[in-house]
């Protein structure tokens, strides 16, 4: 049985960002042989065209209702994983893949956190993202790199896929 790979980023609020992630992220995990848990198409699945509706004619009810059961599908296949990959790039880390990192570590689930980015984010010129970000990506097993290829070796040093 395909180990699962959870894979936390904010790659789905852009269209550029959704591209990266079917056409390189989740290949890239696939090719190796894993078993991708993808809250975006989990998520889009249970929002089901809501949020295309004007926000002024949305239900309101009904959407809150739907972010709860996506915010628990989405812990309950963190739950379920065997790693996480975080994908931190951005002027600011994402707060959702922050949130999901954390949850992880707490579980335990390693995290292999990617920053491709240039730009530091980090609380001091050192770092380069949030010191606790850091902190639950490495106390969890898991590590931060700096690459996509390398955060595939990672995996399969962690996973033995």
């Amino acid at each position: 049985m395909a180990k699962g790979v959870y894979v936390a980023s904010p790659l789905g609020f852009t269209l550029a960002g959704r591209r990266m992630l079917d056409e390189v992220v989740i290949p890239g995990l696939s090719d190796r042989g894993y078993c991708i848990l993808d809250p975006w198409d989990e998520g889009g699945r249970i929002f089901d065209g809501i949020l295309d509706e004007p926000v002024a004619t949305r239900n309101q009810d009904a959407v809150l209702e739907r972010a709860t059961r996506v915010g628990a599908r989405n812990a309950e296949m963190i739950q379920q994983c065997s790693a996480v990959l975080a994908i931190l790039d951005g002027c600011d880390l994402d707060s959702g893949t922050c949130a999901e990192v954390g949850y992880a570590a707490a579980l335990p689930r390693p995290v292999v956190g990617v920053r491709t980015d240039s730009l530091s984010v980090g609380d001091f010129p050192e770092l380069p993202i949030n010191l606790q970000v850091k902190f639950f990506v490495e106390h969890s097993g898991g590590e931060l790199v700096f690459s996509l290829n390398a955060a595939y070796a990672v995996l399969e040093d962690l996973l033995g896929v």
